[in-house]
């Protein structure tokens, strides 16, 4: 038999991408299965950045939030991105009507829960997560993260592996819980988290800034709300045919989407083992999240996050973002699928290019 080499491609189980639609769909499979000299292996993982793979780890796509490839970038890892994604999500800040806190000024002085993961590497996501949420709330009222006193709270690294059924919390409800019993308890002031509308109406908790209202896409993104497709250097370099077909397949699922906006939560929830319900109501309408593109606002939110890392430590080392972002793949991506419905629509010609 010849030898094929092995190609990781992998999604994040925590958020949604147009990977996990294209995949539920079938499209990435229909493009992927039969490639000559590739042999393709598809997972929802959770990845620690690797900077100098092993020679048969050397061919990956990675389709998730961007943080960890900025990380792996800034200590040298040879990669580019591809594609880029954005979803709103909702990301407010929550406190009890005891705490006094109405508004972001009157957050000065108090103390907000900080979730830390145990044996995270010095990228912590979720720490990264909530110290963007209160920065950008803080700096509406002129204020700092120095002007807050910051609350740890420990949890395993377990939790970021993603539920293992729908039923199960994810890593959002189970911090939400841990969080909702300190601000009861007077631990806590106010902590960055959903909760449910039962419970915040039984005890009148307050949304004291959702992040989501901001308008400057810069002060609004954080490591869930933009995704990255990311690609080994090796893969970029020797395949990078199979990259624009990917792309194109990715492409193709959000024009999926936005004929079908209803049946995108369920198909993406189905992938990553979690409910429609819970993606609604984390992020709103995911048919406009599953589009991909690299445009010059995407670029931008992701160099302003660089610099957010940058400056509070989680990345140790600059870098150009506009050179990481490979455009052309998009744009050539774009002109296949134009190739592909032209040859759909002429006679005597019936591929499928879904």
């Amino acid at each position: 038999m010849p030898h094929r080499d092995k190609v990781l491609y992998s999604r994040c189980p925590v958020v949604p991408t147009s990977s996990s639609l294209a995949y539920k769909l079938g499209y990435l499979q229909d493009e992927l299965g039969n490639e000559a000299g590739l042999e393709f292996d598809m997972q929802v993982v959770t990845l620690e950045p690797t900077l100098h793979p092993a020679h048969d780890e050397r061919y990956w796509l990675r389709h998730a939030g961007h943080p960890k490839a900025l990380w792996a970038r800034s200590e040298g890892a040879d990669t580019r991105v591809v594609a880029l994604s954005w979803v709103d999500g909702s990301y407010p800040i929550m406190a009890l009507p005891q705490s006094g806190i109405a508004s972001p000024a009157d957050l000065k002085g108090k103390c907000v829960a900080v979730a830390h993961i145990r044996g995270s590497s010095s990228l912590d996501l979720v720490r990264a997560q909530h110290l963007k949420t209160y920065e950008t709330a803080l700096q509406t009222a002129g204020l700092s993260l120095d002007e807050v006193e910051q609350v740890k709270f420990e949890f395993g690294h377990e939790v970021m592996q993603g539920p293992k059924s729908v039923k199960a919390k994810n890593v959002f409800e189970i911090m939400a819980a841990e969080f909702l019993t300190a601000m009861i308890r007077g631990t806590i002031d106010a902590a960055a988290t959903q909760l449910p509308a039962a419970v915040m109406n039984l005890l009148d908790i307050r949304e004291v800034y959702d992040t989501r209202n901001h308008p400057s896409i810069a002060a609004r993104v954080n490591p869930t709300v933009l995704r990255a497709v990311v690609v080994s250097g090796p893969l970029h370099r020797d395949q990078r045919d199979v990259v624009v077909r990917i792309v194109a397949r990715l492409l193709s699922a959000g024009q999926w989407a936005q004929a079908h906006p209803d049946d995108v939560a369920g198909l993406v929830a189905d992938d990553m083992k979690t409910s429609a319900l819970r993606l609604t109501n984390a992020y709103g309408d995911l048919s406009r999240g599953v589009q991909i593109d690299v445009s010059e606002e995407l670029v931008d939110a992701l160099g302003s996050h660089k610099d957010f890392l940058l400056r509070h430590g989680f990345i140790a080392r600059d870098f150009s973002v506009d050179d990481w972002v490979d455009r052309s793949v998009m744009r050539d991506a774009r002109l296949l699928l134009q190739e592909r419905a032209s040859d759909r629509q002429a006679p005597g010609i019936n591929r499928h290019v879904a």
